[in-house]
């Protein structure tokens, strides 16, 4: 989320015009980034509950 926000408010502020392709950047980084995050999430929780199952 913070990809996501700090990509959003560089776009569109005119102070940060030279590096608007930084915030693009940002934008598409972020569901990337939150896709790693999930698939991480649920291959440690399997590796958590296959440990302490057995």
């Amino acid at each position: 989320m913070v990809f996501l926000g700090t990509g959003l408010t560089i776009i569109k502020m005119h102070m940060f015009e030279k590096v608007e392709w930084f915030g693009v950047v940002l934008v598409i980084m972020a569901p990337i980034v939150l896709g790693i995050g999930i698939f991480r999430l649920l291959k440690v929780r399997s590796i958590i509950r296959k440990h302490y199952n057995v």
